[in-house]
């Protein structure tokens, strides 16, 4: 089932409010890379250690599904082949925590893999 199959119409439009806002922020340099924290963490973006090409934004927005526990997330590169460009490479929901990092590691190689093709195809 899809991510926006899961969603409902507001959800899903509030998460496309928040990704066009997290857009304007890594257009201003704002975004932050994530750091632990005493029993969190916190900032935007992290990079996979999976897939060193492809880095993890957070977002706020959960889905339906599991009682709203999954978190949506967009893997994205910034191919040094195209200055300035943001690919975005997937969006996806995962289980928070331990329990997500096995989720989370498959959509990071999805994502290096479209990125990598997308890039074989440029001239």
């Amino acid at each position: 089932m899809s991510l926006r199959e899961v969603m409902g119409g507001s959800d899903w439009q509030m998460l496309f409010a928040e990704l066009e806002q997290k857009m304007r922020d890594a257009q201003g340099g704002w975004l932050t890379f994530v750091t632990d924290r005493p029993g969190r963490r916190v900032g935007d973006v992290e990079q996979i250690g999976v897939a060193p090409n492809v880095l993890e934004l957070r977002l706020s927005a959960t889905t339906g599904e599991s009682d709203g526990q999954r978190r949506v997330r967009l893997y994205f590169s910034e191919p040094v082949e195209l200055p300035g460009a943001l690919l975005a490479l997937k969006l996806a929901s995962k289980y928070p925590g331990e329990m997500g990092l096995r989720e989370q590691n498959e959509h990071a190689r999805i994502a290096s893999r479209r990125g990598d093709e997308h890039l074989d195809k440029l001239p």
